[in-house]
């Protein structure tokens, strides 16, 4: 048993170290990771894990765990994701999976919900943004990192969950258990849109894809056949999605040649200026943001560089601060990294990141369920400007 159990953990750490191989291309100088010295800890380690430990460990449970853990030790935004995670990973970005339809984040203790899709069966079931998910068909979810408790949770091979969420009430926490139902979730980007009688529009834009742009354009093309004043755009527990999403987003509002984002990472190719390359067509189109503490990455994005060039009101609570960009790097067996590559900055060389964007007008609203105060304010908002300033241009 040891002899074998060795042989696959000295063959699991070469593999590491090859993995690893890849790091020494950004370097102008070779950087030795596995020294003899850190090889002989490492088998050290796993000598008295597989001797002592309560219940001897398979030696690719090591290996997948110190993988994880290196990775993640980076930041809470890397990690080393597992063949089936990857494909899980990617199953999800397809628009449309089997899972309940939950947005998750994990820097606490537990997975925290930031949303649930509109009519998914986490939505149905009454799962709320801010539930923490403490355990999953008994396992408990505490040291697990988010692309497992993703994988877990769109496993197929499972089509019922049993969630443990703690949910705060006043000043303490509340346990709740659900039971739900996988089913088809459609991921999709543009949830409630309307027009007012007065000419103010609305569109709820959940996440930012490939089709975002298109489809906000179609909208406000369609609302300005009947007479559109100004547009409401909601942000609002958006954490992003596409990063080029957002950038095409900002272009429908803004004239030619305004820079949108500034990426700055430790390669050429991940230290860009975005700019806008012909005038967006809603350039001149009077504009208001909400956001909340959920906005995040493509939407912070968004609106970063329409505030930064007065393009736009921005009504609700401070966003997120989520500015890094993260690449997949698929590896040989079908497993992956995802790295932070870059951080993004607003045009003026603002730091979104752990900062967020600020709102113009701070609207602290406890209670949003019986009746959106946040929105009605907003509406507010815009009509006032439309009253005492010409339609905003971006020049």
């Amino acid at each position: 048993m040891n002899h074998l159990f060795f042989r696959n953990i000295f063959l699991a750490i070469a593999s590491v170290a090859f993995v690893l191989m890849f790091f020494k291309n950004v370097h102008a100088e070779k950087r030795e990771f596995f020294s003899s010295e850190v090889l002989k800890k490492l088998n050290q380690t796993a000598e008295k894990i597989d001797k002592f430990y309560i219940t001897p460990p398979l030696p690719q449970d090591l290996i997948r765990g110190s993988l994880k853990g290196m990775v993640h030790n980076l930041d809470g935004d890397s990690e080393y994701l597992t063949p089936f995670e990857y494909g899980q990973l990617e199953l999800e970005a397809g628009g449309s999976f089997v899972g309940i339809g939950i947005l998750l984040n994990k820097e606490g203790e537990y997975p925290l919900i930031l949303k649930t899709l509109e009519a998914s069966p986490a939505d149905l079931a009454g799962i709320l943004p801010g539930d923490e998910i403490f355990e999953i068909n008994g396992r408990e979810t505490r040291d697990l990192t988010l692309a497992e408790v993703v994988a877990i949770l769109l496993n197929d091979e499972v089509s019922n969950l049993l969630l443990q969420v703690y949910r705060e009430k006043g000043a303490n926490k509340e346990k709740i258990s659900f039971t739900i139902k996988k089913e088809q979730v459609l991921n999709k980007s543009i949830g409630k849109f309307f027009k007012l009688n007065d000419g103010i529009g609305y569109i709820q834009c959940l996440n930012f894809t490939e089709k975002t742009a298109r489809e906000i354009s179609d909208l406000i093309n369609k609302m300005k056949k009947d007479g559109l004043e100004g547009i409401v755009l909601d942000l609002r527990d958006n954490a992003g999605g596409v990063f080029e999403a957002g950038i095409q987003v900002a272009g429908l509002f803004l004239s030619k040649n305004k820079e949108i984002v500034i990426t700055k990472g430790r390669t050429s190719s991940d230290s860009q200026i975005y700019k806008t390359f012909t005038d967006g067509i809603f350039r001149d189109l009077p504009l208001l943001l909400l956001v909340n503490e959920n906005s995040a990455s493509a939407a912070e994005i968004l609106a970063g560089a329409l505030k930064y060039h007065g393009r736009t009101l921005i009504a609700g609570r401070k966003t997120y601060g989520k500015a890094s960009i993260q690449t997949i790097f698929p590896l040989e067996d079908g497993s992956a990294l995802r790295l932070t590559t870059a951080y993004y900055y607003t045009p003026d060389g603002k730091r979104i990141q752990g900062r967020g964007v600020e709102p113009d007008f701070l609207i602290e609203v406890k209670d949003e369920v019986v009746e959106d105060i946040t929105l009605n304010e907003s509406f507010t908002f815009l009509k006032q400007d439309l009253r005492n300033a010409a339609p905003k241009k971006s020049i």
